[in-house]
């Protein structure tokens, strides 16, 4: 009896370890093949497509205002309708950033809290080595990473939800990263990808999680 008992508690233990409070398993997944070929034959004419930075609008006066989260000092250039103030036009542009922000990024998922994503922030490590994230925004909250490590990548979704739900990792279970090499080997980072990710979600009746799409940025050292 004492026997049963202990191997009952080292089987408990056992699987304390290999599954996450979760049920998803904490084994790390092997890192996936990079398809590398010498040009992608695909349209990125999103890459002319851009916006403004989030928060910024244009007011039914024709001006390009602010809403949401604003530095507090434009709170007195504007009339009580919401006009900005001619006499603080200047001051006002320079303190809100209006820039023009290309895309680099065309994509469609399913994962919890997605609502579109138009720009990707490379990281560089070195020459062989990146760190690929999606932006999140307003109505987005889960922001996809990629992960390239030579010939090889690993992928996954990290939710930063804004509801009981909280946040999660949905790790990669299958995919491909296609990237085209001539523009590797200039410093841009083109590429496709088609990807699936664990959903640990018993709140989402999903099997999976999928995100595919299109990317397109110079890789900054």
């Amino acid at each position: 009896m004492k026997g049963k008992v202990i191997i009952i508690f080292l089987s408990i233990i056992f699987c304390s370890f290999k599954f996450g409070k979760d049920g998803s398993s904490n084994k790390e997944i092997s890192k996936l093949k990079i398809e590398w070929v010498e040009e992608i034959e695909s349209h990125y004419a999103f890459t002319n497509n851009w916006s403004y930075p989030e928060g910024i609008y244009l007011n039914r006066f024709g001006q390009l205002s602010c809403d949401g989260i604003c530095p507090i000092e434009i709170d007195e250039m504007k009339g009580h309708e919401g006009r900005i103030k001619e006499e603080s036009l200047k001051a006002f542009y320079e303190i809100i950033d209006t820039t023009h922000l290309f895309h680099s990024l065309e994509s469609e998922s399913n994962a919890p809290e997605f609502a579109g994503s138009n720009f990707i922030e490379i990281k560089s490590h070195n020459k062989e080595h990146i760190k690929i994230s999606t932006s999140t925004n307003a109505g987005t909250h889960s922001s996809l990473s990629i992960e390239i490590d030579k010939s090889k990548f690993i992928a996954w979704i990290n939710l930063y939800s804004i509801t009981s739900i909280g946040n999660h990792k949905f790790k990669i279970s299958k995919g491909n990263l296609i990237i085209d090499k001539k523009s590797w080997e200039q410093g841009i980072l083109k590429a496709k990808f088609d990807l699936t990710f664990e959903n640990t979600l018993k709140k989402i009746k999903l099997k999976t999680f999928y995100w595919k799409g299109r990317m397109l940025k110079k890789i900054e050292n």
